[in-house]
């Protein structure tokens, strides 16, 4: 018999707290960018009592609207915070008897203080993009050495074209510089005067005579390239990287 009324005064108890608590309300509203406007989605609201204990917590979901149900009525704190955005508290919002109270937030992003650069012309640094191929068969040429050197002669840096013929020379000082591109059986290919601007590309595309052309090209009738050395004999179907006398 005890057993029993232990079990109902229990029951009583529980029925007048939930009594006492009345119909549970819900806190809602929107989460937006306070400069642009746009929702944020996935910022954290939190509902606190006078003495800041978190009661419930949500997430603002697609279009920055949240929903907090389950609360009993009373007078509520509520915040709401995001990464990078300051955090922003709203109090006083009372929820009455099974009622829905709105609470909108509007966060700032946290100003990111941009690093000050002190420029001159030791810093400001340009770069050369080159191709080069050869001027009979049109080919691109792998290996071949570019040089860079400056108005005074010395040499600022040196690399060598890859398979598709092509080089990028970075972090050339701005100023005036020669480039010059060697390979071996091909005539020196210079090209001076190049100047080198701040955050630019200077892009080049130059040319490479063989040691047996006599810095001309010439067209035979039967359309073949036709290259002269430098004894005067002439060669076509050079094209195609067959040397036939041309007679």
């Amino acid at each position: 018999m005890s057993y029993r009324r232990a079990i109902v005064f229990v029951t009583l108890i529980f029925l007048s707290a939930c009594l006492l608590a009345g119909p549970a309300g819900r806190i809602t509203g929107k989460i937006t960018d306070s400069r642009t406007g746009e929702p944020i989605v996935g910022a954290k609201i939190q509902v606190l009592d006078y003495a800041d204990n978190v009661i419930n917590s949500s997430y603002s979901k697609i279009g920055g609207n949240y929903i907090i149900p389950d609360l009993p009525s009373g007078v509520y704190k509520i915040k709401a915070s995001y990464e990078g955005y300051h955090s922003q508290l709203l109090p006083n919002i009372t929820l009455d008897y099974a009622g829905s109270a709105a609470a909108n937030f509007s966060l700032s992003a946290i100003a990111v203080p941009q690093p000050i650069y002190v420029v001159s012309d030791s810093n400001l640094t340009g770069q050369v993009v080159t191709w080069v191929r050869d001027c009979v068969t049109k080919e691109p040429l792998l290996g071949v050495n570019i040089r860079v050197e400056d108005e005074a002669g010395k040499v600022m840096t040196e690399e060598a074209t890859g398979d598709d013929g092509g080089c990028m020379v970075c972090n050339i000082p701005v100023g005036t510089y020669k480039i010059t591109a060697s390979y071996v059986g091909y005539y020196l290919t210079v090209r001076e005067g190049i100047r080198i601007l701040p955050n630019t590309a200077v892009r080049l595309c130059m040319e490479m005579a063989p040691w047996y052309i006599d810095w001309g090209c010439y067209r035979c009738r039967d359309m073949n390239w036709c290259v002269g050395d430098r004894e005067g004999n002439y060669y076509r179907n050079v094209r195609r990287g067959e040397f036939t006398p041309n007679r």
